[in-house]
C-alpha cells in the first residue's frame, strides 16, 4: 500500500483508539476494522482520502500517515 501513495501529498500522522475488549477479548479483525475507519474520519479533517498504517495495532490503538491522493 504504501507504494499507492508516492503521488500523493503527505497530510500528517492519525492516530485511532477503541476498546480491544469489552468484558471479553473482541475480534481482532473487528477491532482491526474499526481502527481504519476512525483513522479515516480523522484524516478527513486533514483534508486527506488515503491512510497507510505504520505498524500494526498495538492493543486497541493504531498510528497512520495520512495522504492526499488526487484521483
Amino acid at each position: 500500500m504504501a507504494d499507492a501513495v508516492t503521488a500523493c501529498k503527505r497530510a500528517g500522522i492519525v492516530s485511532a483508539t477503541t476498546r480491544s475488549s469489552v468484558g471479553l477479548q473482541r475480534n481482532p479483525e473487528r477491532v482491526r476494522a474499526e481502527l481504519e475507519m476512525l483513522a479515516r474520519n480523522e484524516a478527513a479533517q486533514l483534508g486527506a482520502n488515503t491512510i497507510v498504517a505504520m505498524g500494526p495495532p498495538a492493543g486497541d490503538a493504531q498510528t497512520f500517515e495520512a495522504y492526499d491522493c488526487q484521483r
